[in-house]
């Protein structure tokens, strides 16, 4: 799979779609995932390295999470690797901030390490139905 994701806000990020499942996503990927858990709330987490795909307890998939070394590009601009994208993000949208991360419901993504000197950088995409959870 390619290093390279184009996102496209609530539908997909790269060849991942919102609402694929395990078997569709070892498809995309070429390959079964390193590691799988399940967390109390039954989520599922799938881990392709620095990808972590989450399921939700009908087994599709409502969150990507990316975690430094790759290219999320929105509208051409490259989210992880531009320092101007995050300025130029919230001339969009003001983000919400919550226990350390800025959401941006516009595009449906959480960062988190973007604003400091931390070499750690996160950045989670998530679909419609994840919306309520992030304003909790």
């Amino acid at each position: 799979m390619s290093k390279v994701y184009d996102l496209i806000p609530y539908i997909s990020v790269g060849d991942i779609k919102f609402g694929m499942t395990k078997t569709d996503l070892v498809g995309v990927f070429s390959k079964e995932p390193d590691l799988v858990s399940v967390s109390f709330s039954k989520r599922t987490t799938l881990d392709w390295g620095t990808i972590k795909v989450r399921l939700n307890k009908k087994g599709l998939v409502d969150e990507v999470s990316f975690i430094d070394n790759c290219s999320v590009l929105y509208d051409g601009m490259d989210i992880f690797n531009d320092p101007k994208a995050i300025k130029e993000l919230t001339k969009i949208e003001k983000p919400y901030n919550t226990v350390g991360f800025k959401v941006f419901f516009e595009f449906g993504i959480a960062i988190t390490g973007f604003s400091t000197k931390k070499d750690y950088k996160s950045l989670s995409v998530f679909s419609k139905e994840l919306i309520n959870a992030w304003k909790s």
